[in-house]
């Protein structure tokens, strides 16, 4: 069952908030502390689906530069953040973009066909997530340019 969500935020204290590492007595410990608030508000703002959510604080930081210093070289389309569906913006935690976690594309019929199999095998009051997560995986596909999967329950497909 599919009730995993997992979100991202960022807190600074003081003049710099790209200063990540914590010296004692600076302050780190409410940073960090208000970050893994607002990374929990994030994961419980109501969002369904299995996804990375991105907490607004994290959005200025979330850049090209990052990449290279946390990721190494990384072709800008893939782990991009892109935008909430509308519907979705109007959460709790003001949560409107999360990570583009499909990566190659070899990879995307199995994860989708993965998901379609969880989401039989899932009781009902569940079926919300898998929809959600479809939804994901489907704006996820058109942000870099592929085409949408089609649900295999709809007429015409195996």
């Amino acid at each position: 069952m599919i009730r995993t969500a997992a979100s991202i935020s960022c807190s600074h204290y003081g003049s710099n908030p790209r200063r990540c590492e914590a010296v004692p007595g600076d302050g780190s410990a409410q940073r960090e502390s208000r970050g893994v608030r607002l990374a929990h508000a994030a994961e419980h703002c109501g969002i369904k689906g299995l996804r990375i959510l991105l907490h607004p604080s994290v959005i200025p930081l979330y850049t090209e530069h990052w990449y290279r210093d946390h990721l190494g070289t990384v072709p800008s389309k893939y782990n991009d953040r892109i935008p909430l569906s509308a519907a979705e913006c109007s959460n709790r935690a003001k949560v409107d973009h999360e990570i583009n976690y499909i990566w190659h594309p070899r990879h995307d019929d199995k994860y989708w066909t993965a998901v379609q199999d969880l989401q039989d095998a899932a009781p009902a009051d569940f079926q919300d997530h898998y929809a959600a997560t479809m939804a994901a995986v489907n704006r996820m596909r058109q942000a870099l340019r592929r085409p949408a999967f089609v649900h295999r329950s709809q007429p015409g497909m195996p």
